[in-house]
């Protein structure tokens, strides 16, 4: 009769007779099992000599006792089954912190951490591991899966099985950098005494500062270069200063702009409360001395540079374009007053004109060219972006009681102005008149100009022809006078003239012909 021997969960091992002599050697398959046929009766025992990997090996010898169950048995099996202890061992660490100046390291509270087992983790394309879509493994008492630093800066693990761990600083103390992933790899079985601790520095939090240089009209990022900016640390009352070393050693106590609106800055801020101050403005704009104040803090908004791994905190610094101002005057004669008294003859009366200021003329103001924004930018086809094509209306206006009307926030450019509504009494001025605002300066927020029209006064020639009523043959010698139907006043609103007043006398001629 012949027997078979199975064995479970173990790599490799040996069956002996008890008597001590090697029968076989067995290897386990994938499902941790292994099988031997066609042995005698008897007494054998199996032993582990080789273990799985990450396991410790099973140094008992496990007896399979082959015994004759009659003769209705062809084949007799048994099976024994080996169980394996994981090999384990806790990490620790000691975390520390760093801020540049102190030449101790301090010891670091309230560091967390987090590990994975590194085959459990995808990589993502840019080469880092995708955290957010494994399980953290148990690390910490209770069940928990992070451990954090004492007040010593001391973390320590339980005991964790064999494998190769990626550990994070899931939680970082406050104004610190946080570490990258580290590996910890369990390849020894000492359930109750750590790893050698291994130190781990936490650099304090810096940050560069990124400025962008947007147009408060447009809201758009001002693609001109050289806005000039000075950094205030307003916790030590004193200007930053930062180098740069290639291709030789410069200073930089101002920053500046370039064609992306942007600067950052060289060197990296430490933590503290600044003051972003605008120096000089960019061609077209005005200096804005309303200064921004940022703190260099984890708890500010930043972001990571993906090449450089620097801490970025971005600030948007608002400039307003400098603008034109445009008024117009509308001239033209006004009544003064009445020359000639009670007793003068006709040819010693007139009325009296001066140049004054007309109100309700009405004029139109024109793009003479393509205005474009200030800021550069470009629409999808590469077009500089424009407020104004030429020839588009920009501005209606209409003189008051001053003569003037003006049109104000004009961007810079050139406009033509048309007079299309000459005030009442007046003929309209058929001529235009161009003006041009060119930018003077970044302390020059309004850049003024004004044009004068002057109108012509409508001229009024009144005649009468006498006839017979009989014959309508012309009368001569007929005498007509000319009276004031109401009281006449002048542009100052003071009368001149009363109603009823007898303003000239006339006599027809030959041909019957009287003329005022």
């Amino acid at each position: 009769m012949r027997e078979t021997i199975s064995c479970i969960r173990t790599e490799q091992q040996e069956s002996y007779s008890r008597q001590g002599d090697l029968v076989a050697t067995l290897t386990t398959d994938k499902n941790g099992e292994a099988e031997v046929n066609n042995l005698y009766l008897g007494n054998y025992y199996v032993k582990e000599i080789t273990p799985s990997e990450g396991y410790l090996l099973d140094e008992e010898e496990h007896d399979v006792v082959c015994d004759y169950e009659g003769d209705l048995v062809a084949e007799v099996s048994r099976s024994t089954t080996s169980a394996e202890q994981v090999i384990k061992q806790p990490f620790q660490l000691i975390k520390v912190s760093d801020n540049g100046d102190d030449t101790e390291a301090g010891l670091l509270a309230g560091a967390e951490f987090t590990a994975y087992l590194k085959s459990s983790l995808s990589v993502k394309a840019d080469g880092s591991y995708d955290f957010d879509k494994a399980t953290p493994v148990v690390i910490g008492e209770n069940g928990a899966t992070t451990i954090t630093s004492d007040e010593k800066g001391h973390v320590v693990s339980i005991a964790i099985p064999y494998g190769t761990y990626v550990v994070v600083e899931s939680k970082t103390p406050h104004n610190m950098k946080t570490i990258k992933p580290f590996e910890v790899k369990i390849k020894e079985n000492h359930p109750t005494e750590p790893q050698t601790w291994r130190v781990f520095l936490d650099r304090e939090f810096t940050a560069k500062l990124r400025v962008i240089k947007k147009d408060s009209d447009t809201k758009q990022t001002v693609l001109v270069p050289n806005a000039e900016f000075k950094i205030f640390n307003i916790d030590k009352n004193e200007y930053v200063k930062q180098y740069t070393t290639y291709p030789s050693k410069v200073e930089h106590t101002s920053f500046f702009t370039d064609e992306d609106g942007d600067l950052i800055l060289p060197e990296a801020l430490k933590i503290g409360n600044y003051r972003i101050e605008e120096v000089s403005a960019p061609f077209g704009y005005v200096v804005n001395d309303k200064y921004v104040s940022i703190s260099v803090d984890t708890d500010t908004a930043f972001e990571t540079d993906g090449d450089t791994n620097d801490a970025i905190i971005t600030v948007e610094y608002s400039d307003a374009p400098a603008v034109g101002e445009l008024t117009v005057e509308k001239k033209g004669e006004v009544l003064d007053g009445f020359k000639g008294g009670l007793l003068a003859s006709s040819y010693e009366k007139e009325f009296v004109y001066k140049e004054g200021s007309l109100a309700g003329a009405k004029f139109k103001v024109y793009a003479a060219e393509d205005i474009y924004t200030a800021d550069n930018q470009k629409d999808a086809d590469g077009n500089r972006i424009k407020y104004y094509s030429k020839g588009d209306l920009v501005s209606t206006l209409t003189t008051g009681k001053d003569g003037k009307a003006t049109a104000k926030n004009l961007p810079l450019g050139q406009y033509r102005v048309v007079e299309v509504e000459a005030p009442y009494g007046y003929v309209l001025n058929p001529n235009e008149q161009k003006v041009t605002f060119t930018y003077v300066d970044d302390k020059t927020p309004v850049i003024k100009e004004s044009l004068t029209f002057s109108d012509d006064r409508q001229k009024l020639d009144m005649s009468v022809t006498k006839l017979d009523a009989e014959d309508n043959t012309p009368i001569a010698g007929a005498v007509f006078g000319l009276y004031a139907d109401e009281d006449i006043k002048n542009a100052d609103g003071r009368v001149i003239i009363e109603k009823g007043t007898l303003l000239e006398k006339a006599t027809s001629d030959e041909n019957g012909k009287i003329a005022f």
